[in-house]
């Protein structure tokens, strides 16, 4: 959002900064470049 508040101060909201998935359920990245299969880049 380019530093813009999307909401009003105070707004109630949990926003966790992250997902963790376990490595053994991650099949494929895919990203604008296109997917990635394993064995993924360092």
């Amino acid at each position: 959002w380019g530093g813009r508040r999307a909401t009003p101060d105070g707004a109630p909201a949990w926003n966790p900064a992250f997902d963790v998935t376990p490595a053994r359920l991650v099949t494929a990245w895919i990203s604008e470049r296109g997917v990635e299969k394993p064995p993924f880049p360092a």
